[in-house]
């Protein structure tokens, strides 16, 4: 129940509208070398929602490449985590994941803008 409610008020704060189904590619500030791949949740022109492999504390940089299913090239942003927690849908026994909510804090307008398109003609359809 706790779980359901703060989902809840985590969707109440979103300012910007998502699209789902976003493959992306990202590594830790000190650990530049070790590229991750995993998949999006959600994203918004503000921000992006990724599973992770690890547990990262709020507030660690994560640089990313997503890569939008629009057929243009990736887009590189530096983000920060703003929430973290173990996730439901793809932890098991043996190996934990995590769901974690990033907020941009280095990515250049027309990307952003291009986030933004993409999401309207997801939403859209």
């Amino acid at each position: 129940m706790d779980n359901q409610k703060n989902n809840q008020i985590r969707e109440e704060r979103r300012k910007e509208p998502r699209a789902y189904v976003i493959f992306v590619e990202y590594y830790l500030e000190q650990a530049p070398l070790l590229k991750i791949s995993t998949f999006a949740k959600n994203i918004s022109s503000n921000g992006i929602g990724i599973l992770l492999a690890e547990d990262v504390k709020i507030d660690t940089t994560l640089f990313l490449k997503i890569h939008l299913l629009d057929g243009e090239k990736p887009i590189k942003v530096k983000a920060r985590v703003i929430w973290i927690e173990a996730s439901s849908f793809l932890s098991t026994k043996e190996s934990k994941h995590f769901e974690a909510g990033l907020e941009y804090t280095d990515i250049n307008d027309a990307d952003q803008a291009r986030i933004l398109g993409y999401v309207v003609r997801v939403l859209n359809r």
